[in-house]
């Protein structure tokens, strides 16, 4: 059974992984501190070093601005978007629940997502220290583009640019 770990590396987390891990499963471990990974997965005896990994783009901030600009890039889009002040988005996400009973088109403004807005953390600039440092940002949404692609998550209009055929090889995994 494939087991995901959300705080990996804090606690409860990494006793989690080796359990499931111990107990013969394959783990997906989401841990904010990547610096600890490699702690956390060497006593339940994972090699780090078998089969793909994928990191993803922790250890950067990116204001909303950025991360449009980036994603467009990545993707070739234009991608419409209405940008809105953090301070307006959990009133936004509130009143979203109740409208996507009767709207018939997903609203991408869940209330949680939009508090996570208000609480922005900046991250510590002695992270790239600690540990492996973080891939780009834009490489990381190339290679989450392509897989949701591959997996029949996005259509290749949404994947745009990314989902063109020859693009699309197993390179990245």
């Amino acid at each position: 059974m494939l087991v995901s770990v959300t705080g990996g590396t804090g606690f409860v987390g990494s006793r989690s992984i080796a359990a499931f891990s111990a107990a013969g499963h394959r783990v997906r471990g989401l841990a904010r501190n990547t610096s600890a990974v490699d702690v956390v997965l060497r006593p339940p005896g994972v090699d780090l070093d078998a089969g793909r990994r994928h990191r993803s783009a922790a250890g950067h901030h990116v204001a909303p601005f950025g991360y449009l600009r980036t994603l467009r890039a990545v993707t070739g889009r234009r991608l419409p978007a209405v940008l809105l002040s953090a301070t307006a988005m959990p009133p936004v996400g509130a009143l979203a629940l109740p409208a996507q009973r009767v709207w018939p088109w997903h609203i991408p403004a869940e209330y949680g997502a939009t508090c996570t807005c208000v609480c922005d953390t900046r991250v510590a600039e002695h992270t790239g220290r600690l540990g492996p440092l973080p891939r780009p940002m834009a490489e990381t949404m190339s290679d989450t583009m392509r897989r949701l692609h591959r997996a029949g998550r996005l259509t290749r209009r949404q994947a745009g640019s990314l989902g063109d055929a020859h693009l699309l090889g197993d390179s990245d995994d």
